[in-house]
Formats: structure tokens, C-alpha cells, sequence
């Protein structure tokens, strides 16, 4: 059963969306390889990234308000 509404190609069954959990361990691994790093550029762009992902991780902490629609498990729209 699904809440949201219907999509018309349906991530494959079992999928799991990323949670904001997850977007923190990225972060933390991109801030790692940051300080890891000699080259300047690449440790920007670590940086870079580590933000994204915790851009990510809040707006996945705000709620269904902003998560994609639920696929139902038979992966079909009503059962068409």
C-alpha cells in the first residue's frame, strides 16, 4: 500500500530511500577525505560535497512534507 500517489516507473521492489542518517555518515566521510587530502581543489570539492550532504540530511529530517512518493510493494498504480 501506498500514502503519496503513484509513479510512473517505480524504483525496484525492496528499494530504500536514503535517510538523513545516512547523508551524515557521507558528510563525515567527505569531511574526512578532505583533511585527508594534500591537493588544495580536491579537498574543496570534499567540502563542497560534505555540505550537500547535509543539506540532504535536513531536508530529509523535515518529514514526508518533502519525500518522494511511496511505491507501492506490487510496484503498480492501483493494480494496473
Amino acid at each position: 500500500m501506498f500514502t503519496k500517489g503513484c509513479v510512473s516507473n517505480p524504483l525496484p521492489r525492496g528499494t530504500v530511500m536514503p535517510d538523513a542518517y545516512y547523508f551524515r555518515q557521507q558528510a563525515h566521510t567527505c569531511a574526512r577525505l578532505a583533511l585527508a587530502t594534500r591537493d588544495e581543489g580536491v579537498a574543496e570539492r570534499f567540502v563542497r560535497m560534505a555540505h550537500e550532504y547535509l543539506a540532504k540530511a535536513a531536508e530529509a529530517e523535515q518529514g514526508s512534507e518533502t519525500a518522494p512518493p511511496m511505491v507501492p510493494e506490487d510496484g503498480l498504480c492501483n493494480g494496473k
